[in-house]
């Protein structure tokens, strides 16, 4: 009598480039370009979803998680949708930062006799930075734009919207649609083969003075690109300025729409700043993270109260919980030896 068990074969269709499982949901995740906004995302953006970054009062920041982004999508040949009022799409195109293999030093820092741990021996072989935890082995040079030959090797759109008596975001909704069905990034149950590629939309500054539409006209669009991304092999990163998201009523709406919302506060635009905050650029906040296949996100992504800062370095945007440094004062030490302050103890 022979047996009805089948081995279940795992499936040998091709993965993604950029694109991995995630180890919480198991959707499929690609990066944000900044290894450590991935972290606390839970380890990247699941495709068909969309995050909202709140810009900082300057832009500068907003700006260049946004070329970190389309960055990210160059490097592995990932489709690209470039959209805006504010600054020229092709300009950003063209200014986005160059690729850098990291070095093995930089992945694996080399140990010197005095930094080993002597009481906890069996720990020596661990490794002591837990910042980039990460797939990225590549870092972005700011000071070096990427290659046109390297650009030419993408499928990018830069996508520019005319004064019309079509509201914009219509148009940008329209042309958005017309490009994934023409290059095939909808989802198609009937189809065999897996997808080879993902697309990667942008839009910057949506809803300030040049879009020219009101807040509901804004919320319709972030609906609607909502759902085309839940049927598309597609990711999406849209900054929304400052005058959107001040409002309170409003910010919440808005925030509604997104599956992350990423909030930036930059000490550019502040007069004062605490000393405390000399090292860092900014404050940076994680005001949502989606729920996809789960009743709640991972608890230590959410329960985490401890403020975050950022820093932008030429080949990297850190970020860090923010801890107070130790009181190292003269006065401090002075008073811990003071004989006054000693009592007198009788065993």
């Amino acid at each position: 009598m022979t047996s009805s068990f089948q081995r279940k074969v795992k499936s040998r269709v091709e993965p993604i480039p950029g694109c991995y499982p995630s180890l919480y949901t198991h959707h499929l995740l690609t990066s944000t370009g900044v290894p450590d906004l991935d972290l606390l995302l839970g380890g990247g953006l699941p495709i068909g979803t969309l995050i909202l970054v709140e810009e900082d009062f300057v832009g500068a920041y907003s700006k260049l998680l946004l070329k970190y982004f389309l960055a990210e999508g160059v490097h592995h040949k990932h489709s690209l949708f470039v959209s805006g009022l504010i600054q020229d799409p092709d300009s950003i195109v063209h200014n986005l930062p160059n690729a850098e293999d990291k070095s093995e030093e930089e992945i694996k820092p080399n140990k010197s006799k005095d930094d080993e741990l002597k009481i906890a021996w069996r720990y020596k072989d661990k490794s002591m930075d837990t910042s980039d935890k990460t797939r990225n082995k590549h870092s972005f040079n700011l000071q070096k734009p990427v290659e046109k030959s390297i650009l030419e090797q993408c499928d990018i759109v830069a996508c520019d919207l005319e004064d019309s008596r079509v509201p914009k975001s219509v148009q940008l909704l329209n042309k958005l649609h017309e490009h994934c069905t023409s290059r095939g990034f909808t989802i198609d149950p009937t189809s065999q083969g897996g997808k080879k590629n993902i697309l990667r939309v942008s839009v910057q500054s949506l809803g300030d003075i040049l879009w020219g539409e009101s807040s509901t006209q804004i919320l319709s669009f972030l609906l609607a690109l909502k759902s085309l991304l839940r049927n598309c092999y597609a990711t999406a990163l849209v900054t929304i300025p400052p005058n959107l998201w001040e409002k309170e009523d409003l910010r919440d709406r808005i925030a509604g729409c997104g599956d992350f919302v990423v909030n930036l506060k930059s000490f550019d635009a502040e007069e004062t700043v605490n000393p405390m905050y000399k090292d860092y650029h900014g404050i940076i906040a994680i005001n949502r993270i989606a729920s996809l296949g789960v009743l709640t996100p991972p608890q230590h992504l959410v329960k985490d109260d401890n403020e975050l800062v950022f820093k932008s370095r030429r080949n990297r945007f850190l970020i860090e919980k923010f801890h107070l440094p130790p009181d190292l004062s003269e006065v401090v030490s002075r008073d811990q030896k003071d004989p006054k302050l000693k009592k007198k103890i009788d065993f």
